[in-house]
This record gives C-alpha cells, structure tokens and sequence, in this order.
C-alpha cells in the first residue's frame, strides 16, 4: 500500500507499508548529491542517476516515522509550604518529513510562490538550479528526536490562621506549559502525527499546522471546611 502525500504539485506517495515490513517507512529517492548542472543525483542499483533518469524501481526504504522508544518522566517536591511538579517526555530514533522545507525550501519555488530565508543560503539546497522544482527526496528527512519539558507548576500552601476557620485550604500556583523542547529537528515541531496511513502518514509534518502555544496560568485554590 502507498501512503502519504508530499504535497500541493508534486503530489507523490512518501510511503510504503508492505506486508511482514514495519509501519511507518518512508519511501523514495535516496538523494547523493546535486550535478554540475544543479539537478539532484539519486542512488540506484546501477549507480547514481539523475533524477530525472530515475525509475520508479530506483525507490527505497528511507526511514520511519514512528518513534522505536518513548520516555516520560514526572516528579513532585515538596519544600515546607512549596510544591513543585515537573512533567517532561520524548520520542526517539524516527524520522521526519519537514513539509515546508520541500514546498518552499527550495530555489526554484521563488519563481510561483514565497520560500524559505534558506532556500538560496542551505549549504545542499542553496546548490539546487532553478530548473530542479521541488521534489520528495530523502534530503528533506530529518532526524525527530527530541525531549520536551511539558509543564512546571510551583504551588504555595497557605496555614489559614484562627480568623479563617472556615477554610481548609488555601494554595496559590502559577504554571507553564509547552516551555522549551530540545531537538536537532529545523522544523517547527518535531512532534508530529504518528495515528494514521492517509495524506498525512506517519512522520510527515504537514506544511499547514499551526505551531504549538505556550501557556501560563496563575490560580488561587480554596478549599472550605
């Protein structure tokens, strides 16, 4: 079965799910290099080929979208009247499909649409001639990986005196979520769909999603007897 759509004109499956293999491999053109005359080079079975040149049976499997290793870690401390919770987690060893480096990270692109501050100053894709239109190569496969510091929440527990008898509790907080993610990925956010086999297969991060916000939240508990 192929699966995943690269996107707008060029309109490729990015994957291939075929029976006793894994879900989630991404499948294409192996890129080696860029000719003299600025036009991608593609590994086959009979050497390096021109893109142009290619076949359909040059296509091999590039990589996975689906993380092989996931971590969560969380932990609450408790400091005389203070608390503090940390929740943190990440995704390992996959790879993904940076959407918008494909469709507008690339030198030709200026000529139809708005591109990348990259596309003329990438140190492979900068080399592309304006005649080499966007197409799906293992080039636009990044490493995924990635950690996230999820939320941090520093709460405050008041002693309510012999004037407030009728309150149990009272605690004050102040949070953060979605505070920093460490990855190598260029992308906007390297964590991506991994639930489905259509347009957006496993792996791709789509050129339209809307990044991620970072929350902050301050609140007042009160619990009364």
């Amino acid at each position: 079965i192929n699966a995943g759509d690269a996107g707008r004109a060029i309109r490729e499956y990015t994957h291939k799910l075929e029976e006793g293999g894994p879900i989630g491999n991404f499948y294409g053109y192996k890129s080696i290099g860029i000719d003299e005359n600025g036009m991608w080079l593609v590994e086959t079975a009979d050497g390096p080929k021109t893109l142009l040149n290619a076949v359909e049976a040059d296509k091999q499997v590039l990589g996975n979208g689906l993380p092989k290793h996931y971590v969560n870690w969380s932990n609450s401390v408790k400091y005389g009247n203070f608390d503090l919770e940390v929740s943190m987690r990440g995704a390992f060893d996959f790879q993904i499909l940076n959407q918008a480096q494909l469709l507008h990270g690339v030198p030709s692109e200026f000529r139809r649409s708005n591109v990348l501050r990259n596309s003329f100053t990438h140190e492979v894709l900068g080399q592309l001639s304006m005649n080499q239109d966007a197409t799906y190569v293992n080039q636009f496969l990044e490493e995924g990986d990635y950690w996230k510091i999820d939320n941090v929440t520093l709460g405050y527990n008041l002693i309510p005196g012999d004037k407030f008898k009728a309150i149990g509790m009272c605690r004050l907080y102040i949070s953060m979520g979605n505070i920093i993610t460490f990855t190598g990925y260029t992308g906007i956010d390297p964590e991506v769909t991994t639930t489905n086999l259509s347009a957006r297969a496993p792996g791709i991060d789509y050129v339209k999603r809307y990044p991620a916000t970072r929350s902050f939240t301050a609140g007042l508990v009160i619990q009364f007897r």
